[in-house]
């Protein structure tokens, strides 16, 4: 098996190569973060870690578990919590105001304020993030409360329908609670909720974590369409190349801690430049592969 016999067979693959993009575009930087966590014997868990996200792109980081990407994630979001502690670098945003804002430099009010309104994350495992016992609309509003306060009842209500509509959702489910809803629709929830503030960059670790290979096919295809909808920029952090390999424009992959290739996806298809990239090219499946019988 070759591993452009895994590309050809992949829907859309070659709209997935970007054209490249003026430095004024990025809107996201990370300069040599590394993280650490504290204990007897700390862990290095992210090393010298570098990247760009460009305004309108999904960039995808994958590797095994294990090897950071989701340490990063929380990283570049500044969502750490000890014993993690971001030890080395710079995270710096390039808004649409053209204001060039430091992340690691923000704290108290500033950093909240920062979060949802430009930068929004969903968790792995997010679709169990949601309060069991309020409804899905009752924590749209409580969102709105906290971040626009000036918004009347009626717009708060509107606004979720709409984004729960954007998402795939029945805005009528707005009066549910989450364990009324499949696991696939409560991940959508979620997504819609990361949304809600119109933020520039929204950062995915794991969004599909939990789910059938359906409800992940939809939600990734989902992610793509509210990229081209809403403009915002993906960070799609997944131990799993498949969906990078056609859903991101460039791709980031990791091991043991360290960013090991990043480049355009299309370029890392064609030719990985490191040998643990071509290892996990050679690792996926060829769909065209008669199966074991």
């Amino acid at each position: 098996m070759t591993v452009p016999s895994i590309v050809g067979a992949r829907r859309a693959f070659a709209a997935a190569a970007p054209t490249a993009a003026p430095a004024t575009d990025v809107v996201l930087r990370a300069e040599h973060l590394d993280v650490v966590y504290d204990g007897e014997r700390p862990l290095h868990a992210v090393r010298d870690v570098s990247l760009e996200l460009r305004r309108g792109e999904i960039l995808g980081i994958a590797g095994e578990p294990g090897c950071g990407k989701s340490t990063l994630a929380h990283a570049i979001g500044r969502m750490l919590r000890p014993p993690a502690r971001l030890t080395r670098g710079r995270v710096t945003f390039h808004g649409r105001d053209a204001v060039e804002t430091d992340l690691t430099a923000l704290r108290g009010e500033e950093l909240r304020a920062f979060r949802r309104n430009r930068l929004s994350m969903v968790f792995q495992s997010a679709m169990n993030a949601l309060n069991p016992v309020t409804t899905v609309g009752r924590q749209f509003d409580d969102i709105f409360r906290a971040h626009r306060p000036r918004m009347a009842a009626g717009e708060r209500r509107e606004r979720a329908r709409e984004l729960l509509a954007a998402v795939g959702v029945d805005p009528e489910l707005a009066r549910g609670h989450p364990h009324e809803l499949s696991g696939g629709t409560r991940q959508r929830v979620v997504i819609a909720m990361a949304l809600a503030l119109d933020p520039e960059v929204v950062i995915m670790d794991e969004p599909t974590s939990a789910l059938d290979v359906v409800a992940q096919r939809e939600i990734l295809d989902e992610i793509v369409g509210l990229r081209d909808r809403f403009g915002v920029s993906v960070v799609l952090v997944t131990h799993d190349l498949t969906p990078l390999l056609e859903l991101s424009d460039r791709l980031a992959v990791m091991y043991a801690g360290r960013v090991v290739e990043h480049a355009p996806t299309a370029r890392i298809a064609r030719g990985a430049a490191h040998p643990y990239t071509r290892g996990l090219l050679r690792s996926l499946p060829d769909p065209r592969d008669e199966p074991p019988g």
